[in-house]
């Protein structure tokens, strides 16, 4: 266990996964909340989704059964009582996990008597991007669907029971066979279906680079940007529950936000129109209300056009120095084959596939990739103040691997530096990995040092 003194910590800013141990265990949360606790103190009924405890296919949210119950048949449920006005009843506990997630603490419903027994501030330093905080509770078994999400960062406790965490770090995204259907705005999901992989359907998950914790009652644990997670309540518990806050980064999120945005709008575009596909089971519940509103595609535009004219830079990655404090440990690795062994054994070579004909699905997960071009085309074609105090407007044509742009809002007085964050937020590479050629045949523009303050017109 890790005490820290009377001032909160500092959001770390590492670029690996990072838990203190019982940092969090004098909580009265830790000390208080049991199921017989959580009944009395909310007021009202909570969603929890149901899956069999064992599936060969992933089990996605929409297609998952749910029900709404109170903690007390929760509660009741997981002690065998067999009472058949119970919620439950129809879900045998040995065959079903049940999970209330992603379930926001507001203020009304009871959460506002659990808010106050999660003293975040007195342990962990405040900041304008922090949210309302979620809450999960869930039986044995119960998992989170592998996923990361796009922005932000996670600080998560655990609160009673224990869970099993296993992250992905973002290098290994093309082995992770990610999708966006289900739609969910900022969050990209694998195809895998974890925790029993099938390797021979997604061999490359051999060659991924997790790293594995259990988190017990007083564990904090921080999860960096862009990291897959997969989430699982060990079977040694008979419930767990947890709390986390997504922090978002203004400063990183913006331009991401922008893409969800435009994710958002292709995907209920192509859906709207799908004659062959159920379109309720390829949106995530969060997002129904919103796509039967009818007025998606006005809300999205605006939002898109706000982003835009913001004029959103890149932030070079030199300037967010790591910081972590000496309570944090570095969660450490593990063998995809050791976290899940496999079923079966895994083929040396990748077998030749049948060539299916292409369905509606396939269709709209090509254009849902989570790919930035359609982001670095808006940012670059709206009108944006010129970067310079003054001088002759500057159009240059930027031709880069996946396209190419033009450059508007530059001016003759604009620096070489300047010229550098504008080519980094077209191609949507940090400023610090770029590297220019100018003219023809291409020579190689000088970006360090004293050049990068000569004006273009130099």
């Amino acid at each position: 266990m890790v005490t820290v003194d009377s001032n909160p910590l500092s959001l770390p800013t590492a670029s690996l996964p990072l838990i203190a141990k019982g940092i969090a265990a004098c909580w009265p949360s830790c000390k208080l909340w049991t199921l017989e606790y959580l009944d009395e103190m909310l007021n009202g009924p909570l969603l929890f989704r149901l899956a069999k405890r064992h599936s060969e296919t992933v089990q996605w949210e929409p297609d998952c059964q749910t029900v709404f119950a109170s903690v007390g048949e929760f509660r009741d449920w997981l002690s065998g009582e067999n009472d058949s006005c119970n919620p439950f009843n129809p879900y045998p506990k040995d065959y079903w996990w049940a999970y209330a997630d992603y379930v926001y603490m507001s203020s009304n419903d009871g959460f506002d008597k659990l808010l106050v027994d999660l003293p975040y501030d007195q342990t962990f330093q405040t900041s304008n991007g922090i949210t309302t905080p979620t809450f999960w509770l869930g039986s044995s078994g119960s998992n989170t669907l592998c996923h990361y999400d796009t922005y932000g960062v996670n600080i998560v406790v655990q609160v009673f029971g224990k869970k099993h965490w296993t992250l992905f770090p973002k290098s290994d995204t093309p082995y992770m066979y990610q999708t966006r259907l289900p739609l969910e705005e900022s969050t990209v999901f694998s195809e895998i279906n974890f925790p029993i992989p099938d390797y021979r359907k997604h061999p490359l998950l051999a060659r991924t680079s997790p790293r594995s914790v259990v988190l017990e009652p007083g564990d904090a644990l921080f999860v960096p940007r862009g990291w897959w997670h997969f989430v699982q309540s060990t079977t040694d518990c008979q419930a767990t529950c947890s709390v986390n806050w997504w922090i978002d980064q203004p400063e990183l999120d913006d331009r991401i936000r922008l893409r969800e945005a435009l994710t958002q709008l292709v995907g209920f575009s192509l859906l709207s129109n799908c004659q062959n596909v159920d379109v309720e089971s390829k949106i995530h519940s969060s997002e129904r209300t919103f796509f039967n509103s009818g007025n998606w595609f006005a809300v999205l535009s605006k939002q898109v056009d706000l982003l835009a004219s913001k004029g959103i830079n890149s932030v070079p990655s030199q300037s967010l120095s790591e910081n972590i404090d000496t309570v944090w440990s570095i969660v450490q690795p593990k063998s995809p084959q050791e976290l899940f062994p496999p079923q079966s054994e895994v083929p040396s070579s990748s077998e030749p596939k049948s060539c299916a004909a292409l369905n509606d699905q396939d269709i709209i997960k090509a254009f849902l990739k989570p790919d930035d071009t359609h982001t670095h085309s808006i940012l670059c074609n709206h009108e944006r103040e010129p970067v310079g105090s003054g001088g002759k407007p500057l159009r240059l044509k930027c031709k880069f691997r996946s396209g190419q742009s033009t450059l508007s809002n530059l001016t003759s007085e604009s620096t070489v530096r300047d010229l550098l964050a504008s080519v980094s937020m077209a191609v949507g590479v940090d400023s610090s990995e770029l590297c220019l050629f100018v003219g023809f045949p291409p020579k190689p523009l000088s970006c360090s040092g004293e050049f990068l303050d000569r004006r273009l017109d130099q």
